[in-house]
């Protein structure tokens, strides 16, 4: 499952059945759930961000790392959109290679930081860690920890789909997280389990995420 479909997905999967489980978050994840679901998709896909700017409407356009030419607005011409940090601009793409492995902790670093993949099995102690933080840098509250525990629900979402996690190999038709199998993916996810078997108002959910 790729995408802002399979992501959504995986953290209302895992929030059904931490509440079959009466696991003690699952109301909290139910009271804040668009703060959830975006935690499962924008809090770890650092390259979601616009790749360009339309020169002759001024609206960001593309997605962040996909090289574009021209706009699909106009199809004109475009300049490269960056994002402004104090005296520094910086690109999508070095933004993806600063951030990625960041936040996806257990693969995704770039080749000269790798040595900091996260083993699997240390990820629930480092996410409490990173639980901890949000309490002392924000003060109690529950929307953040919803954020985070959507933020694990990509991570761990992510790990079974491209078989990192230890123990999975997942092949559909021509490989592991394909070019060819993902809008397959995305069409099942979306049509036959979601709107299906789950019964789920997919634009309500979107537009609340």
């Amino acid at each position: 499952m790729s995408g802002i479909v399979g992501h959504t997905m995986y953290a209302i999967l895992a929030s059904r059945a931490a509440s079959a489980r009466q696991l003690p978050i699952a109301p909290l994840l139910r009271r804040h759930l668009a703060s959830y679901l975006c935690g499962a998709y924008l809090g770890c896909d650092v390259q979601t961000m616009p790749e360009a700017v339309c020169v002759d409407t001024g609206q960001e356009v593309g997605y962040g790392t996909a090289p574009l030419e021209r706009s699909p607005i106009t199809g004109g011409a475009v300049k490269p959109w960056s994002l402004s940090f104090e005296d520094r601009q910086l690109r999508p793409r070095e933004i993806h290679r600063m951030f990625y492995g960041r936040a996806h902790l257990v693969f995704g670093w770039s080749p000269a930081e790798r040595e900091h993949t996260l083993p699997w099995d240390h990820l629930p102690d480092y996410v409490a860690l990173a639980m901890q933080d949000a309490i002392d840098l924000f003060g109690p509250g529950e929307r953040q920890l919803a954020y985070l525990f959507g933020w694990l629900a990509h991570i761990v979402g992510d790990s079974l789909i491209k078989s990192i996690r230890p123990g999975v190999t997942l092949k559909l038709l021509d490989g592991t997280y394909t070019a060819a199998n993902r809008p397959i993916q995305d069409l099942v996810t979306f049509h036959e389990v979601g709107r299906a078997e789950l019964k789920l108002n997919w634009p309500a959910l979107l537009d609340d995420l």
